[in-house]
């Protein structure tokens, strides 16, 4: 996988053995080792393989010269988690939770965890957040194998 600035990890994996990907997409202003460096010790225990990608500003995500390109989009419903406080100013809880009902009416296996007393801020939860968003990936199996088709914007 060509990542421009990417961070992409499999550390103690034997090459032949399959393991889960998880792609961490991080919010503008940051880069993938953000993310990623976040998820290691979990990645470590569990066996997953991380990566994470910049953009071409560091300031924010265009596309499609960022994201969809190396992303490619597979037709099969990817489990999706989403963790929010319920004082984000950035996102409203109400609109996290008609995202998620949207994604479950669509066939896309999605699931909200509300954090009480909690803002925008990633860093310091990141543990917790990053456990449980793992103890919900991996209840889902995906059906089939992935088949790719190029990202076009419509």
């Amino acid at each position: 996988m060509a990542m421009r600035g990417a961070s992409l990890r499999r550390t103690g994996l034997p090459a032949s053995r399959p393991a889960p990907l998880l792609v961490a997409l991080h919010g503008s202003g940051r880069a993938g080792t953000s993310l990623v460096s976040r998820w290691q010790a979990l990645a470590e225990t569990e066996g997953i393989v991380l990566a994470g990608s910049d953009p071409t500003d560091s300031q924010h995500w265009s596309s499609p010269a960022d994201g969809p390109g190396f992303l490619r989009e597979a037709r099969r419903k990817i489990p999706i988690p989403i963790a929010i406080g319920d004082r984000d100013k950035f996102f409203p809880i109400a609109d996290a939770r008609a995202t998620v009902d949207a994604l479950n009416a669509s066939g896309f296996p999605a699931e909200i965890v509300e954090m009480r007393f909690h803002d925008h801020e990633y860093a310091s939860s990141s543990a917790k957040i990053n456990k449980t968003a793992w103890e919900f990936l991996s209840r889902s199996a995906l059906e089939t194998d992935p088949r790719f088709a190029e990202y076009r914007k419509r």
